[in-house]
């Protein structure tokens, strides 16, 4: 096997541990759900513990979604492989990160909201 199908599938296989959703897996690695559905099963075959999902993310609370311009999430997209993580959770975490530690003023430069 290739080493970029090897990459991949360890990608499915992550993801799907984590509890993703096989569409949500298929949208972010860009192959068809069926794909994933044959490289999940073939690793439960060879005993990995990948739970049963349904259509949503197990960790994911009811929470709003977050819309991202296309040309964004292309640009995290890097940024998101060198870090091992989806650009869904990267977007999730920058956003976490910039609320708490209260960075929006400096991110958007809007100057010192006191004066």
């Amino acid at each position: 096997m290739r080493a970029d199908v090897q990459a991949r599938n360890a990608k499915i296989v992550e993801m799907a541990k984590k509890g993703y959703a096989r569409p949500t897996i298929a949208r972010e690695v860009g192959i068809n759900v069926q794909a994933v559905y044959t490289v999940i099963s073939q690793a439960r075959v060879g005993g990995a513990d990948i739970p049963r999902v349904h259509g949503y993310h197990l960790g994911a609370s009811r929470s709003p979604r977050v819309l991202v311009d296309k040309d964004v999430f292309i640009r995290l997209n890097p940024v998101a492989a060198e870090r091992q993580i989806t650009t869904r959770e990267l977007i999730s975490q920058i956003l976490h990160v910039v609320a708490r530690e209260n960075l929006t003023d400096a991110i958007l430069d809007d100057g010192d909201r006191d004066e």
